[in-house]
């Protein structure tokens, strides 16, 4: 009885979900035919007029993935030892 129940509420679910991204497709593609798209560009904020409200990073890039590797290839050469 319950997985007969649960069924059902799931066949609903999936019903809702999929009529809800029918609209929401059906939405952007008449956004996109009436050229207003849903893009980043068209948040209507022009690049020129945007200013920074913070200190600029002092390091540009992170050596955090090179020293993860480092230590990988650390572990793996121990393990291939024994």
């Amino acid at each position: 009885m319950f997985g007969e129940a649960l069924s059902i509420i799931g066949a609903e679910l999936a019903r809702v979900a999929h009529v809800a991204a029918e609209e929401l497709k059906d939405e952007r593609l008449a956004r996109i035919q009436a050229g207003r798209s849903t893009g980043p560009e068209a948040s209507g904020i022009d690049d020129a007029s945007v200013t920074s409200g913070g200190r600029a990073r002092s390091q540009q890039k992170t050596t955090g993935g090179q020293k993860r590797e480092a230590q990988g290839a650390e572990r793996q050469a121990e393990r291939d030892s024994r």
